[in-house]
């Protein structure tokens, strides 16, 4: 079993065996805006590797915003997985939010 009985990155807390989804933290824009950066969080029941799955640096490429959600909430069974899954679907949400390259 997993020594740790909560893993907590930014405000998402999972247990074992479950699923979690929130945010790493924030970026604030000159005006004071705060833009949230999601995180999704797969914790397998046994003790095992991490893998970090990352998408959208840059704004247009937006497929593996998809393929994340799909990894995350469909193909992987917490029940089954030894180690974790940590899953940030749009690394650059001031990017995707304008679809371009840069922020």
């Amino acid at each position: 079993m997993n020594k740790i009985r909560t893993l907590k990155i930014g405000d998402v807390s999972v247990a074992a065996g479950e699923r979690g989804f929130g945010s790493l933290g924030y970026v604030e824009l000159a005006d004071g805006t705060q833009v949230s950066i999601p995180l999704m969080i797969v914790r397998g029941l046994k003790s095992g590797p991490s893998l970090l799955l990352l998408s959208t640096i840059h704004g247009p490429e937006i497929l593996g915003i998809e393929v994340i959600r799909r990894i995350i909430r469909e193909e992987v069974n917490p029940k089954r997985l030894a180690g974790s899954i940590l899953a940030i679907p749009v690394a650059n949400p001031l990017a995707f939010q304008n679809s371009s390259y840069v922020t």
